[in-house]
Protein backbone atom coordinates (compact mmCIF):
# COMPACT_ATOMS: atom_id res chain seq x y z
CA UNK A 1 0.00 0.00 0.00
CA UNK A 2 1.44 3.31 -0.64
CA UNK A 3 2.27 5.78 2.51
CA UNK A 4 0.54 8.64 3.24
CA UNK A 5 1.45 12.56 1.45
CA UNK A 6 2.32 13.33 4.77
CA UNK A 7 5.27 10.58 5.35
CA UNK A 8 6.70 11.17 2.15
CA UNK A 9 9.89 12.91 1.05
CA UNK A 10 10.16 15.99 -0.55
CA UNK A 11 10.79 14.71 -4.13
CA UNK A 12 8.00 12.10 -3.61
CA UNK A 13 5.89 14.69 -2.71
CA UNK A 14 6.65 17.27 -5.41
CA UNK A 15 6.57 14.39 -7.99
CA UNK A 16 2.88 13.84 -7.62
CA UNK A 17 2.05 17.35 -7.16
CA UNK A 18 3.65 17.85 -11.02
CA UNK A 19 0.91 15.59 -12.25
CA UNK A 20 -2.51 17.03 -13.92
CA UNK A 21 -5.13 14.78 -11.64
CA UNK A 22 -7.62 15.41 -14.45
CA UNK A 23 -5.67 14.63 -17.84
CA UNK A 24 -2.98 12.40 -15.76
CA UNK A 25 0.15 14.12 -17.53
CA UNK A 26 3.25 15.70 -16.42
CA UNK A 27 4.55 18.24 -18.84
CA UNK A 28 8.54 19.51 -18.61
CA UNK A 29 10.17 16.58 -17.33
CA UNK A 30 13.17 18.42 -17.38
CA UNK A 31 11.94 21.25 -15.28
CA UNK A 32 10.66 18.19 -13.20
CA UNK A 33 13.83 16.37 -13.09
CA UNK A 34 15.22 20.29 -11.64
CA UNK A 35 12.44 20.11 -8.92
CA UNK A 36 13.28 16.86 -7.86
CA UNK A 37 17.02 17.60 -7.66
CA UNK A 38 16.47 20.31 -5.13
CA UNK A 39 14.00 18.90 -3.32
CA UNK A 40 16.25 16.01 -2.72
CA UNK A 41 18.72 18.52 -1.55
CA UNK A 42 16.51 20.46 0.34
CA UNK A 43 15.17 17.14 2.05
CA UNK A 44 19.16 16.09 3.16
CA UNK A 45 19.45 19.68 4.76
CA UNK A 46 16.18 19.06 6.35
CA UNK A 47 17.68 15.92 8.21
CA UNK A 48 21.62 17.28 8.56
CA UNK A 49 22.77 15.25 6.29
CA UNK A 50 23.90 18.27 3.99
CA UNK A 51 24.71 22.09 4.62
CA UNK A 52 26.52 24.89 3.23
CA UNK A 53 29.66 25.95 2.83
CA UNK A 54 30.25 29.16 1.77
CA UNK A 55 27.79 28.52 -0.97
CA UNK A 56 28.72 24.83 -1.92
CA UNK A 57 27.17 21.82 -0.69
CA UNK A 58 29.04 20.11 2.08
CA UNK A 59 28.17 16.44 3.69
CA UNK A 60 27.25 16.62 7.29
CA UNK A 61 26.17 12.83 7.78
CA UNK A 62 26.30 10.08 5.11
CA UNK A 63 24.88 7.76 6.92
CA UNK A 64 21.92 6.01 5.05
CA UNK A 65 18.65 7.76 5.67
CA UNK A 66 16.74 4.87 4.60
CA UNK A 67 15.53 6.27 1.38
CA UNK A 68 16.89 4.98 -1.67
CA UNK A 69 16.88 8.33 -3.86
CA UNK A 70 18.29 9.98 -0.80
CA UNK A 71 21.11 7.39 -0.23
CA UNK A 72 21.62 8.40 -4.23
CA UNK A 73 22.03 11.77 -4.37
CA UNK A 74 24.12 11.70 -0.97
CA UNK A 75 26.60 9.06 -2.19
CA UNK A 76 27.04 11.77 -5.26
CA UNK A 77 27.65 14.42 -3.42
CA UNK A 78 30.29 12.48 -1.27
CA UNK A 79 32.04 11.08 -3.95
CA UNK A 80 32.27 14.48 -5.80
CA UNK A 81 32.83 17.48 -3.52
CA UNK A 82 32.60 21.24 -3.77
CA UNK A 83 30.20 21.65 -6.32
CA UNK A 84 27.59 24.67 -5.91
CA UNK A 85 23.63 24.04 -5.13
CA UNK A 86 22.97 25.17 -8.64
CA UNK A 87 25.47 22.80 -10.08
CA UNK A 88 23.69 19.91 -8.35
CA UNK A 89 20.03 20.83 -8.69
CA UNK A 90 21.00 20.77 -12.75
CA UNK A 91 22.97 17.85 -12.70
CA UNK A 92 21.46 14.12 -13.49
CA UNK A 93 18.15 15.45 -13.41
CA UNK A 94 16.95 13.05 -15.77
CA UNK A 95 18.35 9.78 -14.03
CA UNK A 96 17.05 10.80 -10.54
CA UNK A 97 13.61 11.08 -11.59
CA UNK A 98 13.90 7.91 -13.43
CA UNK A 99 15.13 6.83 -10.15
CA UNK A 100 12.31 8.44 -8.01
CA UNK A 101 9.18 7.04 -10.90
CA UNK A 102 10.61 3.63 -10.56
CA UNK A 103 10.47 4.08 -6.58
CA UNK A 104 7.16 5.53 -6.74
CA UNK A 105 6.27 2.11 -8.75
CA UNK A 106 7.83 0.75 -6.59
CA UNK A 107 5.82 1.13 -3.50
CA UNK A 108 2.04 1.28 -5.57
CA UNK A 109 1.90 5.28 -5.18
CA UNK A 110 1.85 5.74 -8.92
CA UNK A 111 0.82 3.62 -11.87
CA UNK A 112 2.09 4.41 -15.28
CA UNK A 113 0.29 3.40 -18.31
CA UNK A 114 2.71 3.68 -21.27
CA UNK A 115 1.49 5.03 -24.94
CA UNK A 116 4.38 5.56 -27.62
CA UNK A 117 2.01 7.80 -29.89
CA UNK A 118 0.55 9.86 -27.36
CA UNK A 119 2.44 9.88 -24.32
CA UNK A 120 2.30 8.10 -21.00
CA UNK A 121 -0.48 8.77 -18.76
CA UNK A 122 0.13 8.90 -14.85
CA UNK A 123 -1.79 7.63 -12.19
CA UNK A 124 -1.94 8.94 -8.82
CA UNK A 125 -2.66 6.20 -6.26
CA UNK A 126 -3.99 8.60 -3.61
CA UNK A 127 -5.44 11.07 -5.39
CA UNK A 128 -7.51 13.14 -2.21
CA UNK A 129 -3.97 13.63 -0.64
CA UNK A 130 -2.40 15.03 -3.01
CA UNK A 131 -5.72 17.33 -3.59
CA UNK A 132 -5.24 18.53 0.33
CA UNK A 133 -1.85 18.66 -0.10
CA UNK A 134 -3.00 21.31 -2.91
CA UNK A 135 -4.47 23.29 -0.90
CA UNK A 136 -2.04 23.19 1.67
CA UNK A 137 -0.36 24.83 -0.89
CA UNK A 138 -2.24 27.73 -1.26
CA UNK A 139 -3.01 28.34 2.20
CA UNK A 140 0.99 28.44 2.87
CA UNK A 141 1.78 30.73 -0.35
CA UNK A 142 -1.41 32.89 0.09
CA UNK A 143 -0.73 33.65 3.61
CA UNK A 144 -3.64 31.69 5.58
CA UNK A 145 -1.26 31.21 8.61
CA UNK A 146 2.15 33.12 9.40
CA UNK A 147 5.55 31.89 8.47
CA UNK A 148 6.43 31.23 12.25
CA UNK A 149 3.31 29.31 12.85
CA UNK A 150 4.52 26.67 10.00
CA UNK A 151 6.68 23.88 9.49
CA UNK A 152 9.69 23.11 8.34
CA UNK A 153 8.72 20.98 5.68
CA UNK A 154 5.74 22.97 4.75
CA UNK A 155 7.45 25.75 4.08
CA UNK A 156 10.13 24.02 1.93
CA UNK A 157 7.43 22.54 -0.07
CA UNK A 158 6.05 25.93 -0.98
CA UNK A 159 8.94 27.28 -2.22
CA UNK A 160 10.14 24.59 -4.44
CA UNK A 161 6.97 24.28 -5.91
CA UNK A 162 6.55 28.19 -6.23
CA UNK A 163 10.16 28.63 -7.22
CA UNK A 164 9.44 25.41 -9.90
CA UNK A 165 6.52 26.85 -11.35
CA UNK A 166 4.80 24.17 -10.77
CA UNK A 167 1.45 25.36 -11.92
CA UNK A 168 -0.16 21.80 -11.70
CA UNK A 169 -0.04 22.60 -7.44
CA UNK A 170 0.27 26.46 -7.89
CA UNK A 171 -1.21 28.23 -10.56
CA UNK A 172 0.66 31.10 -11.97
CA UNK A 173 -1.03 34.07 -11.47
CA UNK A 174 -1.15 33.26 -7.60
CA UNK A 175 2.77 33.07 -7.60
CA UNK A 176 3.49 36.28 -8.98
CA UNK A 177 1.21 37.79 -7.10
CA UNK A 178 3.03 36.32 -3.34
CA UNK A 179 6.07 37.53 -4.36
CA UNK A 180 7.05 39.09 -1.26
CA UNK A 181 5.84 36.11 0.49
CA UNK A 182 7.80 33.79 -1.26
CA UNK A 183 10.71 35.57 -0.98
CA UNK A 184 10.33 34.91 2.45
CA UNK A 185 9.56 31.03 2.30
CA UNK A 186 12.49 30.95 0.12
CA UNK A 187 14.93 32.12 2.68
CA UNK A 188 13.80 30.16 5.01
CA UNK A 189 14.08 26.64 2.64
CA UNK A 190 17.21 27.02 2.61
CA UNK A 191 20.17 27.58 -0.60
CA UNK A 192 18.41 24.90 -2.83
CA UNK A 193 15.41 26.71 -3.42
CA UNK A 194 16.99 29.67 -4.21
CA UNK A 195 19.16 27.66 -6.69
CA UNK A 196 16.14 25.90 -8.12
CA UNK A 197 14.57 29.42 -9.16
CA UNK A 198 18.09 30.54 -10.99
CA UNK A 199 18.00 27.24 -12.78
CA UNK A 200 14.27 27.29 -14.11
CA UNK A 201 14.92 30.91 -15.03
CA UNK A 202 17.81 29.79 -17.05
CA UNK A 203 16.16 27.06 -18.48
CA UNK A 204 13.33 29.59 -19.68
CA UNK A 205 15.89 32.21 -21.10
CA UNK A 206 18.03 28.89 -23.06
CA UNK A 207 14.24 27.85 -24.42
CA UNK A 208 13.75 31.63 -25.21
CA UNK A 209 16.51 32.49 -27.55
CA UNK A 210 16.23 28.91 -29.52
CA UNK A 211 13.21 30.56 -31.06
CA UNK A 212 10.79 30.27 -28.00
CA UNK A 213 10.72 26.52 -28.28
CA UNK A 214 9.47 26.31 -24.77
CA UNK A 215 8.30 22.47 -24.88
CA UNK A 216 10.51 20.21 -22.95
CA UNK A 217 12.80 18.26 -24.98
CA UNK A 218 12.31 15.47 -21.86
CA UNK A 219 8.12 15.59 -21.89
CA UNK A 220 6.06 12.33 -21.84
Amino acid sequence: MPSSVHTQSLPELLYLLSIDLAKHKQSDRQKIGYIVRAAALTELGLRGSVADADGKVQVRRDASTGDPLLDSVLHEIADDRQRSWKDLVRRRERQTLDALENQLKGTGAITIEKHVVLGDKIWATDVASVRARQKELLDTLTGGQSIDLLEPRTIALAALTANGELSTAIPDKVRKARKDRLRTLTDQTGPAAGALKSVVSELWWRRGSNGGAIAAANAR
